[in-house]
């Protein structure tokens, strides 16, 4: 009986001890992976990082296409939102409007407001060339967003579409302009029009 008790007491043990090292192992094997998946996104993010270099290079040679594109490249190693924007407003002035609406429109659905913002006006611009009401729509969503980041901006530019089809909804924006924003270059640029 006690060599039974003694038997299952070993056998106890080396199941216990079976557990312990495969328990280590697993353990292992979660912290190598864990290291493994920051070690990938750190290497992710230096080669965004490294797009993001070469795309400001490129911009500042004006070669505008190229530079959206590394900007995009930049985007798909890290999801930062700027890298967007600018690859919008980089092929808008590489004179790619459809491209650059395709990629300010994923901006423009950012739950960021300043960048959305920053999207809808550049989309507005691009707009207004050849569909003036989509483009007042864009700087309407502005002016009625919540935050006041490039509002200003956005009346100046509503009132100068409207100048030609609607001269006094033009005066009622340039009233809001002095209104609520007095001390934007908005406002005295709109005051000497008002004198004219």
């Amino acid at each position: 009986m006690k060599k039974m008790n003694i038997q299952t007491f070993k056998e106890k043990i080396m199941l216990e001890r079976k557990k312990v090292v495969l328990l280590f192992f697993i353990f292992l094997a979660l912290v190598g992976g864990a290291i493994g998946i920051y070690i990938f996104n750190l290497i992710k993010k230096d080669k965004a990082k490294q797009y993001e270099y070469e795309a400001y290079r490129n911009y500042y040679k004006q070669d505008f296409k190229r530079a959206a594109e590394l900007f995009l490249r930049a985007y798909d190693n890290e999801k930062n939102i700027v890298y967007l924007l600018n690859a919008g407003y980089a092929f808008s002035f590489a004179g790619e409007d459809k491209k650059a609406i395709e990629v300010l429109e994923k901006v423009e659905n950012s739950d960021d407001e300043v960048f959305s913002n920053l999207a809808k006006f550049k989309l507005a611009m691009i707009l207004k060339k050849t569909n003036k009401e989509e483009a007042a729509n864009k700087l309407k969503q502005i002016v009625n967003g919540k935050r006041d980041f490039i509002k200003d901006a956005a009346l100046y530019e509503l009132a100068k579409i409207y100048e030609e089809s609607n001269r006094e909804q033009a005066k009622i924006y340039h009233e809001e302009i002095i209104k609520r924003f007095p001390s934007s270059p908005f406002a005295e640029i709109v005051k000497d029009k008002i004198k004219q």
